[in-house]
């Protein structure tokens, strides 16, 4: 197998992105999201087609994006426009994720290819059949492009490109709002490869003392160029994100707006206080290192041999053990992160395998199994039977984690979730007016059906919590069918200044307290959700 990649590289790419396309277009071959901000994307790229770039989001009018809010993912949008224009903009967007999740394979593979990787088709593969990781990539939303762009950034990296790192980092920062990990990638590769450089150094000095003529100066300047190389990555990029930051139409605007995205919802997470998407909880490493068994046997045999070729580690070896480490921290912090620690995680252990096999040759390992397999028909069959075993496992645990993502992704709001109940409020109530909804995951759904009124809270509850804490307890009581019904309409009408009230059939406790309360008239019903009108 590797002898033919070898042999056909052009057409390698074409069959790894064929193979990755036919996966993604499987586990996407249904009509629903599991992720409801995929409703928001798509909107958001029809209105990037007919107006450019939208710098002002009056459906939140109760939180922080009333005032601060900035299209973080604008080139995503963009990108999407095509897709959004030929078809249905969900249809639209569903066949944007398969080809951007088969582009991202292809540019793993590549990163892999270009370093000369041994075994580089295999990883790909692995990638593929890592259930938590492609049920990310599967996500109608910016991960898949998010994480092929920092592979990206971490060739240039790599490989010194200094002038288009500096480019790079700017458009970054218009693509995602997680540009901050492009600092952390230049800062690791440039500090482990001047410390790897000094160690080298050492372990060399004497030998370059020996030299004919001015080894000392030799050795300065060797080391000079090294620094300076490495200074000037993280430069390139320090300067590429600030320009993208301060030379933006946003500008100062986005300085608040990634307080809140980056720091506050990001880092600090306020998930013991209120409640926030599921994919910011800590994923627990009983549930993770079984979840990625394909990737955790890569990761193990990396640190097998990272340790017994210590020597003959690079510098990208290391960096990559040092990025595995990162995001496998950040991902028992919160799960998200998944979409990171997996990829990194096989690119380390292909990078470590890789380096220790430095030397030796695919002719010589068929050598060294011939010799294991002369010992003997007891030998030959335990060895047969440890390859089948290998091979049947693997393909086991593939396809069982390929079923799994496709029913997980399946299992979410189907395209006409929330449509019907959307429109009728178009139709019925007054432009502008405030909807009370029944839960925040429920914005992206109503925004994408009806852009003409407004809602309580959306994209995250963060949102709404720092910009007014007392609104968001008081929404949180009704829908959670805690509020005093003595004073709900009250709340309903005045603080909320709401006309009408939806909430899907699940919320049986906000219901119970509604229809039982004056005030509030049940003016529409479906199989999955009411509308109450609030009366003056």
């Amino acid at each position: 197998m590797t002898d033919w990649f070898e042999r056909h590289k052009p057409a390698g790419y074409l069959v790894i992105f064929g193979i990755a396309f036919a996966v993604s277009f499987y586990i996407q071959f249904h009509g629903s999201f599991a992720d409801p901000d995929s409703f928001y994307h798509a909107r958001m790229a029809v209105l990037t087609r007919e107006q450019g770039l939208v710098q002002n989001f009056p459906w939140l009018p109760y939180t922080v994006l009333a005032d601060s809010y900035i299209d973080q993912h604008y080139l995503y949008h963009a990108l999407l426009v095509p897709f959004v224009s030929i078809v249905n903009p969900l249809a639209g967007i569903k066949v944007a994720t398969i080809v951007f999740d088969a582009l991202l394979i292809t540019v793993f593979y590549g990163l892999l290819r270009s370093f000369r990787v041994r075994g580089a088709w295999l990883y790909p593969l692995i990638l593929l059949l890592t259930n938590p990781f492609m049920f990310r990539m599967g996500l109608a939303k910016t991960s898949a492009l998010a994480v092929t762009l920092a592979l990206v950034g971490l060739w240039l990296i790599f490989n010194y490109r200094i002038k288009t790192l500096f480019v790079f980092a700017w458009l970054y920062v218009w693509f995602y709002g997680g540009f901050s990990l492009l600092g952390v990638f230049a800062v690791a590769s440039s500090v482990i490869g001047w410390l790897k450089d000094r160690w080298d150094e050492r372990r060399s000095h004497w030998g370059l003392l020996n030299w004919i003529g001015s080894s000392w100066e030799r050795l300065q300047r060797l080391r000079n160029q090294n620094a300076s190389r490495h200074l000037a990555v993280v430069a390139a990029v320090v300067f590429g994100l600030l320009f993208g930051l301060v030379l933006n139409p946003t500008f100062p605007k986005n300085i608040e707006f990634y307080e809140y995205q980056l720091v506050k919802i990001g880092i600090i997470n306020q998930q013991d206080s209120i409640g926030v998407g599921g994919e910011w909880y800590p994923y627990k490493i009983t549930d993770l290192i079984p979840s990625t068994s394909l990737t955790s046997i890569v990761i193990l045999l990396g640190l097998v041999a990272f340790a017994l070729e210590f020597k003959r580690q690079s510098k990208r070896s290391w960096t990559l053990l040092a990025l595995m480490l990162f995001f496998f921290a950040f991902t028992l912090k919160s799960r998200r992160y998944i979409e990171y620690y997996v990829p990194f995680a096989l690119l380390f252990g292909a990078f470590a395998i890789s380096d220790a096999w430095l030397g030796q040759t695919w002719a010589n390992l068929k050598r060294d199994i011939g010799s294991v397999l002369k010992r003997g028909l007891l030998t030959k069959a335990l060895f047969g039977l440890l390859i089948v075993y290998l091979v049947v496992a693997a393909a086991g645990v593939g396809l069982r984690d390929l079923t799994g993502v496709r029913r997980d992704l399946a299992s979410g709001q189907s395209y006409q979730a929330l449509a019907a109940s959307s429109e009728w409020l178009k139709t019925n109530a007054a432009p502008n007016s405030i909807i009370l909804h029944s839960d925040w995951d429920e914005f992206p759904l109503l925004f994408y059906h009806d852009t003409t009124h407004r809602y309580i809270a959306g994209l995250d509850a963060t949102f709404l919590y720092d910009k007014d804490p007392d609104r968001y307890w008081a929404w949180v009581k009704i829908t959670t069918g805690q509020a005093d019904p003595a004073t709900i309409h009250q709340t309903v009408r005045q603080t909320l200044a709401a006309s009408y009230v939806i909430l899907t059939k699940d919320h049986t406790a906000m219901d119970g307290l509604l229809k039982n309360t004056s005030g509030f008239r049940l003016v529409y019903e479906d199989s999955e959700a009411k509308i109450y009108r609030v009366a003056d």
